[in-house]
């Protein structure tokens, strides 16, 4: 299947860094995907921002030789560098629950990318906090038991 570029930028997203960290990423894709030439990447940029983002580029007030797909992305980037309080990103990850609708594959993901901001010392102790939060999150009895099962 074909990548036809439709995508948006998110705004209301709470994971501000995460969203725009994804959202960069589509951006760079799309145009190597599409061989976008650098001249139009910015107006890709601008469209796919949507009113929020357009606004705000407005009022960064660029000069003429800033206005590129560099600057443009690092610019957007700022917006989502808030960085968070470790601590409150870990109790974040401690109340984390599996979704109705959500896969346990899919809420492991989403386990492992909130732990990356609780900067735990270091991947051992990573791992352990998202084996934790998979048995106390995740919907499903069989991963409770299996988990349990292993050392």
């Amino acid at each position: 299947m074909a990548d036809d570029g439709k995508f948006q930028m998110n705004w209301k997203d709470p994971d501000k860094m995460g969203t725009m960290k994804i959202f960069k990423e589509k951006c760079e894709l799309f145009f190597d995907a599409k061989d976008i030439p650098e001249k139009k990447q910015v107006s890709h940029i601008l469209l796919k921002a949507g009113e929020t983002g357009l606004q705000m580029y407005n009022s960064w007030d660029l000069p003429e030789a800033d206005k590129k797909t560099v600057t443009v992305l690092q610019k957007f980037g700022k917006y989502g560098q808030s960085e968070e309080h470790f601590r409150l990103a870990r109790l974040r990850t401690q109340i984390m629950r599996q979704k109705e609708a959500e896969t346990v594959d899919e809420f492991v993901t989403q386990c492992r990318l909130q732990a990356q901001r609780c900067k735990f010392r270091d991947a051992r102790e990573m791992e352990e906090r998202i084996i934790k939060q998979l048995m106390a999150g995740t919907a499903s009895e069989d991963v409770k038991r299996e988990l349990l099962g292993k050392d």
